[in-house]
């Protein structure tokens, strides 16, 4: 219904996840919760905590990358200041451990990806205070640049000496787009609790649209393996989550068109 695409089998939901996928939040999710202050969003047998005020923090970790060739360099920065146009995170850049510096001198691949992690702790900011629509905006923006460029950063490459960055590279990645969901869903639920609507929840536009722009990106890089798996995007998982945000919309739509309706009826 979301992506116009013809779905193999009546779907559950517009992002209806396959049931043999195997989500990873066991570890790496659970991992960064810890990290950031990021509530669980998947369901579990305990009751859910009250959001807490830390909802999550900005420090977010510099990563080392492979470099590419020099040659690729400035269509990669390029990319990114017309990707993130507009976008200026208010963030003083936090200087690299020595063990964290990227191999080479600074280039400019090193000044796109310093503007990237910028922008994500920027966009961790904004969901912690709920400017949803301002960081929705900043994360497709993001990604497009990071999954675009994903072969000039040396993402697709098998690098045994980079692992452990590279999971955390996605980790932070993906725990960005869940805790956007996340804020979102507490955000509609909080309407439910007050009857009172808020200008900074997204809508099922912007919604499906992000849903789409991620279907898109993960088509790009889906034939380097990055899809999916631990080190790459987290796609069924985050379209999950995405979908039990448009169904909670929906349901507070049809609560409120429902109650409308009884007042109507008692005034007439």
């Amino acid at each position: 219904m979301v992506y116009n695409i013809a779905p193999q089998a009546p779907p559950h939901s517009p992002y209806d996840t396959a049931s043999h996928y195997q989500p990873r939040h066991s570890a790496a999710i659970e991992v960064l919760a810890t990290q950031f202050g990021v509530p669980q969003y998947y369901p579990t047998d305990e009751s859910p905590a009250p959001e807490s005020a830390h909802y999550l923090t900005t420090q977010v970790q510099h990563t080392p990358y492979s470099q590419s060739p020099s040659a690729a360099r400035p269509h990669i920065v390029t990319s990114f200041s017309e990707t993130m146009a507009g976008f200026n995170a208010p963030v003083a850049p936090e200087s690299l451990n020595t063990s964290e510096r990227p191999r080479e001198p600074s280039s400019g691949l090193e000044d796109a990806y310093n503007q990237y992690q910028q922008a994500l702790r920027q966009t961790f900011e904004n969901i912690r205070i709920g400017r949803l629509i301002p960081a929705s905006r900043s994360l497709v923006e993001m990604s497009e640049w990071l999954l675009g460029n994903a072969v000039d950063l040396g993402l697709v490459r098998d690098e045994e000496h980079l692992h452990t960055d590279r999971i955390k590279l996605w980790d932070e990645f993906n725990t960005c787009w869940l805790a956007l969901c996340q804020k979102q869903k507490d955000t509609t639920q909080s309407m439910f609790d007050s009857g009172a609507p808020t200008q900074e929840m997204l809508t099922e536009e912007i919604l499906s649209k992000m849903g789409r722009d991620l279907v898109r990106l993960c088509d790009r890089i889906e034939q380097y393996g990055l899809v999916d798996y631990q080190m790459g995007v987290w796609e069924e998982e985050i379209l999950s989550v995405i979908s039990q945000c448009l169904d909670l919309l929906e349901e507070y739509e049809e609560t409120t068109s429902t109650t409308r309706s009884q007042l109507g009826a008692a005034g007439r």
